[in-house]
C-alpha cells in the first residue's frame, strides 16, 4: 500500500527523494559514498522521472547547517528527521559489504513521514566492475519501475 502511495504521489511530480551515503560494512566509507553517488547518477539519468532528487552538495550543506551527521541518519528512524529538514518524502538508505571476493549492496526506500520501509533490494556483485549494473537494477526496483 505504501508503494501505491509513493507511485500516486510521484505521478503528481511533487515527490522529493534523497539518497543518503550508504554505510560501509567492512569496506571504507569512501566506498559507501561512491556507491551512493553512482545510485544518484543512475536515478538522475532516468528519463521522465516524476520526482526531484536532492543533489549531494545540497544534502551535505543542509546537514551541516542543521548539525546533523550523515552517519547518524542512515536508518529508518533517522529518516523522519532528515526528511523533514529536506522536505523529502522518500529516502534511499543502505549499505555495502565485502563478502569474500564480492560485494553485497542492501538498499531500502523509506517513507520519511512514517519511517516505514516501502521496498528493499539486495544486489550481489562479484567484482567492483559489476557494481554499476547492480546499482542500476537496484534503482529501478526501489523506485517501482521494474
Amino acid at each position: 500500500m505504501i508503494l501505491l502511495v509513493f507511485l500516486s504521489v510521484a505521478e503528481a511530480g511533487d515527490v522529493t527523494l534523497v539518497v543518503i551515503n550508504f554505510k560501509g560494512g567492512n569496506v571504507n566509507q569512501e566506498m559507501g559514498a561512491a556507491v551512493s553517488e553512482v545510485l544518484r547518477g543512475v536515478i538522475t539519468a532516468i528519463d521522465n522521472k516524476p520526482y526531484r532528487i536532492v543533489e549531494r552538495d545540497q544534502l551535505n550543506e543542509v546537514m551541516k547547517e542543521q548539525g546533523l551527521s550523515l552517519s547518524g541518519v542512515v536508518d529508518e528512524s533517522g529518516s523522519q528527521r532528515i526528511g523533514k529538514v529536506l522536505s523529502a518524502a522518500f529516502m534511499i538508505i543502505g549499505s555495502i559489504t565485502r563478502l569474500g571476493n564480492g560485494y553485497t549492496i542492501n538498499g531500502r526506500i523509506v517513507n520519511t513521514a512514517t519511517g516505514e520501509v516501502v521496498r528493499g533490494y539486495v544486489a550481489v556483485a562479484s567484482s567492483e566492475n559489476e557494481l554499476p549494473s547492480r546499482l542500476t537494477a537496484m534503482a529501478y526496483v526501489l523506485l517501482g519501475l521494474k
